[in-house]
């Protein structure tokens, strides 16, 4: 999900229509979902004191100051500076706080820099391709510290972290290889993008200006939360924890899917939107669709994915026109009089 600080999204409808009273919301992802929280924070979630930078601009991008971007040996306290100007970071749109952007993004002026330091410290060769690596040579991969301005003086700063989980990740289907989804190639400014804000609770304050980050492992059974309420309201409903599809509904055998050719670009393509399927009685009129024999149920929807073109060519895949492109979803649909749709590998532990 992305949102900008921009009268058109979410919160600021809210505030207007006098639902929540501040706009703030905060994101908290795993790997395999997360939470939302819209017009307060949950700081239950928080392994730590949440920890605030300066927000650059009142509208459009969620905007921070970057004083510094340092490597660490794990297990290492000690920071090592890749020795580049703060300007770098901070020209052009500078570094945003993006979670509509799946995977994150520094400079391409500060890329020799990082890569040289990345090596000496690893041992391996900084790239985008996919690698085989081995456990010990992952054990050795840096922690990334994005060091930030303060949002309660000029001359403060806080320190983000970013172990090798946020940065890297394994190819589907190839055991042994993984890809770095941290690139070096901007031409101004940066991304911290959906990867790097896994395992962290993650706030964006409009409202005071700042955004914040907390180590936490996102899990609300660990909070206080809870995961229903007696009678919801219409907002509740479109917010609820994700839940297992019910069984049966993935048995391909009980279902018709019509795919379209995303799956060639293989990991260079990463979903950068939600599914937007519905579950309806009627007639096939589209053809992304899952039918269900006898029930007159079916369900349809797409789901945007953008494309990588730096990684197309660091696999030997020729580039396309278009970097973002729809992919059918493939959604099980509950056949029942108030029908609901549940996630499968393809859009993922989402309830519509």
């Amino acid at each position: 999900m992305g949102m900008s600080a921009d009268p058109n999204t979410l919160p600021y409808a809210l505030v207007a229509h006098k639902i929540i009273k501040t706009n703030v919301f905060s994101l908290c992802f795993l790997h395999t979902g997360g939470t939302m929280a819209i017009g307060a924070t949950n700081a239950k979630l928080n392994k730590h004191e949440m920890q605030y930078a300066a927000m650059l601009k009142k509208s459009g991008y969620f905007t921070v100051f970057v004083e510094g971007v340092f490597l660490r040996k794990p297990g290492d306290e000690k920071l090592q500076g890749i020795g580049e100007s703060k300007t770098k970071y901070n020209t052009g749109k500078g570094i945003i706080v993006d979670s509509g952007t799946t995977d994150s993004y520094l400079p391409s002026s500060i890329a020799s820099s990082f890569m040289r330091l990345f090596r000496s410290i690893s041992g391996i060769t900084y790239s985008n391709s996919a690698m085989s690596l081995t456990s010990d040579q992952i054990k050795r991969l840096p922690v990334i510290v994005y060091r930030l301005r303060s949002s309660e003086s000029f001359d403060k700063f806080i320190e983000v972290e970013f172990p090798p989980k946020n940065y890297v990740e394994p190819v589907p289907g190839q055991h042994g290889r993984y890809v770095i989804r941290l690139y070096l190639h901007e031409r101004s400014g940066g991304v911290i993008g959906a990867n790097m804000m896994i395992g962290h609770n993650v706030v964006f304050d409009q409202h005071n200006m700042r955004v914040g980050f907390a180590k936490s492992d996102c899990l609300v059974q660990n909070s206080g939360m809870h995961a229903g309420v007696t009678k919801p309201s219409k907002i509740h409903r479109r917010l609820q924890l994700p839940v297992r599809p019910p069984k049966g509904n993935n048995n391909p055998s009980t279902r018709t899917i019509v795919q379209n050719t995303i799956d060639k670009y293989g990991a260079c393509a990463r979903p950068s939107g939600p599914c937007n399927a519905i579950c309806a009685r009627g007639p096939k009129s589209t053809t992304a669709k899952v039918t269900y024999p006898g029930t007159g149920f079916y369900a349809h929807g797409f789901q945007v994915y953008t494309i990588n073109q730096s990684c197309l060519l660091s696999q030997n895949i020729k580039a396309v026109t278009n970097n973002q492109q729809l992919k059918a979803c493939r959604i099980p649909c509950t056949a029942t009089s108030k029908p609901h749709i549940t996630g499968d590998p393809l859009c993922p532990t989402t309830v519509w």
